[in-house]
């Protein structure tokens, strides 16, 4: 929500109208619950919602809203603001989108956006403790973020859980590195960047994107997802067969 939030929504704003792509058509009150807004600030929002393009009212007694799609509303958007918040929109557009089309082939199935490198570590931590057998990380090799998630990952490994690590550099954590092979932890280099990846047991992903153009630092979708979760792993094993071996 908070790349709606920097296209010009407001935190209630980007709350309903994310609501409405996870829920479909709802009443004003019913989707003040389900967004976390007030209900005397819902029809306040939506209104301001309808004005930018983001929302149709599909009907007025009682009163029904309907997200529109997200690549149409956010561009229509975007046309009518300066420049700058045209660049915005485009992260803005692939995150609406991609909860819209989970949230369609979900079951049961769970999607999370979280804010801020202590949330994404947070996250991070808890899955990797989690995890009963196969744990596959896309990581840049920053020496603070290697220092403090390593111990997990040795954990992980103790308890039987097969653990295998991309790099994007490993040139400023030869320590981290050092304990990872002690621990026959297998681990690979190769060049990417503004991206981290951890896949869970093909069930749970969390998906991070860093930029310095976002307000937070990063942003980070977990999606607990099994199909999702599958193509995140085939797309690691890719980047596996053709990374340096460390």
């Amino acid at each position: 929500m908070n790349t709606l939030e920097r296209i010009g929504l407001s935190p209630y704003e980007a709350k309903c109208y994310i609501a409405l792509l996870r829920h479909g058509s709802q009443k004003g009150k019913d989707l003040a619950d389900l967004a976390g807004v007030p209900r005397t600030s819902v029809y306040p929002n939506l209104k301001s919602l309808e004005a930018k393009g983001f929302v149709t009212m599909m009907q007025k007694d009682p009163k029904i809203y309907q997200a529109k799609d997200p690549e149409i509303a956010i561009n229509a958007y975007s046309e009518s603001q300066s420049k700058i918040l045209s660049e915005k929109a485009k992260d803005a557009i692939a995150e609406a989108k991609a909860v819209n089309k989970l949230v369609l082939e979900q079951t049961e199935e769970n999607v999370e956006l979280l804010s801020g490198t202590g949330q994404s570590y947070k996250a991070a931590k808890l899955l990797e403790a989690n995890t009963k057998k196969e744990l596959l990380i896309i990581g840049s090799g920053s020496r603070a973020g290697s220092l403090g998630a390593v111990h997990g990952w040795i954990d992980a490994a103790k308890r039987g859980v097969g653990v295998k690590i991309i790099f994007e550099s490993v040139k400023e954590i030869p320590e981290v590195i050092a304990q990872l092979k002690k621990h026959s932890i297998p681990v690979r280099e190769k060049r990417f960047t503004n991206m981290a990846l951890i896949v869970s047991d093909r069930k749970i992903t969390h998906y991070a994107i860093k930029s310095e153009k976002l307000r937070e630092g990063r942003i980070v979708m977990r999606v607990e997802h099994k199909d999702f979760s599958e193509a995140q792993a085939e797309f690691f094993n890719k980047l596996w067969k053709t990374a340096r071996r460390v």
